[in-house]
């Protein structure tokens, strides 16, 4: 049994479903249980607190997600000009662009629930590929630091859209972007100023911490971990297999210690499992699938379908594939947002380009369980891949050899995907007759 003692004033940072005690104040010693991929955290807890130290500068000189809404709607909700915002919520942005008397495109930008921990994602009902492009520019602006994001994208939508339809800036959204500069200038200067007295203030601490002696409050966290357990559940798994799960540990231990968290202790802790019963089940070892883990992250697999029915036009186009670009599988993309399994995860075709089986622009897939309304929590991901593969048989997929290698991205399939997702919210879902598959 290993025990820590630790001064309880001490701020440190645990994600919120890691250990709901720890978020109490501590009026007396305490012993409580944390969960295996949380104790690292408790090794290392004063480096591991620096990093979190500074997670509140992000808000400093920043406006908020309220402020934001607040500046968007003041500055551009039914101005008079060719770039306006026609509906401002928590949750959505709609904004309709005029390039001239015969044209008007209607954009939505969809705001996560934990904005800006994950970024806003642009989207518009329209094949026209000048829009399109613009809003694949936008939706990767999602690399950066999050700050007024928002305002960042509104912005850069705007220059690009008028930039592309050869039509000038207003006026408006040249204000929105001197207020966004300003705020971005104001915020640089507070987190420089800031690390100065962190720095300093960090130093005084080590000290103080270390000098502190045995009758300041404390609790004791007691922790039980049993490395047998892996051993007995890894029994039928092959020595890469375990290796990879070794990694991810250890990937995990590192990021905890670094201050460089990803993802949820909950959804960390589902994907593990998915991932070990993917690789101990029939179509797996079969060789129906194979799994690749993204940079070693469970929070992105790439997923190889090798084997379909043989009776298949899709059976028959792999085989010609093979000969022409010497590979035979269709690629399939997952990623999982931290809210895994509440939420469903994003699946996408990446290779080759197919023309039916449900497959839509940009490669999205058009399958009910993979939508918020039709999706449930206790769908599996070995679940997921048979069913994708069944039903690209089952909708005729075909691959088009004659389309453009760059047809398919992240972006593009995820507006097509958002577009789909409101058109079955409306009209609800068809289900064909048996004759179409």
């Amino acid at each position: 049994m290993q025990h820590y003692t630790i001064r309880y004033q001490v701020q440190f940072y645990f994600p919120s479903d890691a250990v709901t005690s720890c978020r109490s104040s501590v009026d007396e010693e305490k012993t409580i249980n944390l969960i295996p991929a949380t104790w690292p955290l408790l090794q290392c807890l004063y480096q591991v607190r620096k990093p979190y130290s500074n997670c509140g500068s992000m808000a400093v000189g920043c406006m908020g997600l309220k402020g934001e809404l607040e500046r968007i709607k003041s500055t551009l909700y039914k101005v008079d000009s060719n770039f306006q915002v026609v509906t401002v919520n928590s949750d959505e942005i709609g904004i309709k662009f005029i390039p001239d008397q015969s044209q008007k495109y209607i954009l939505t930008c969809n705001v996560p629930n934990n904005y800006p921990s994950n970024s806003p994602i642009w989207s518009c009902d329209t094949e026209d590929m000048k829009v399109l492009d613009c809003i694949c520019n936008v939706n990767a602006m999602a690399d950066n630091d999050g700050n007024n994001l928002l305002i960042e994208m509104i912005c850069e939508l705007s220059n690009k859209l008028c930039q592309s339809f050869n039509v000038s800036v207003n006026d408006n959204v040249k204000k929105l972007t001197e207020d966004y500069e300003r705020v971005k200038g104001a915020t640089k200067v507070t987190q420089i100023s800031q690390s100065h007295n962190v720095a300093e203030a960090d130093t005084s601490e080590a000290s103080e911490f270390e000098d502190e002696n045995d009758d300041t409050d404390r609790f004791i966290v007691d922790m039980n971990y049993d490395d047998n357990s892996d051993k007995k559940e890894n029994e039928n798994l092959s020595t890469q297999e375990i290796e990879t799960l070794k990694k991810i540990k250890r990937t995990q231990m590192d990021d905890y210690l670094k201050g460089t968290v990803s993802g949820s202790v909950t959804a960390s802790d589902r994907l593990m499992k998915e991932l070990k019963d993917v690789y101990q089940s029939a179509a797996y070892k079969n060789g129906t699938y194979s799994v690749e883990l993204v940079h070693d992250s469970l929070y992105e697999w790439n997923v190889k379908i090798l084997r379909v029915d043989p009776d298949s036009h899709l059976y028959n186009d792999l085989k010609k594939l093979k000969k022409k670009l010497k590979y035979s599988h269709v690629l399939l993309n997952f990623t999982f947002k931290d809210s895994y399994p509440l939420h469903p995860p994003f699946v996408r075709v990446v290779e080759p380009i197919v023309t039916g089986g449900y497959v839509m622009t940009g490669g999205a897939i058009c399958m009910e369980l993979l939508t918020p309304q039709g999706w449930s929590s206790v769908y599996t991901v070995d679940a997921i891949i048979i069913q994708i593969a069944a039903t690209l048989v089952q909708g005729k997929a075909r691959i088009d050899f004659s389309a453009p290698a760059n047809s398919y991205s992240y972006y593009r399939a995820q507006s097509s995907f958002l577009s789909m997702v409101k058109l079955h919210g409306k009209n609800g879902w068809y289900t064909p007759p048996k004759s179409e598959g």
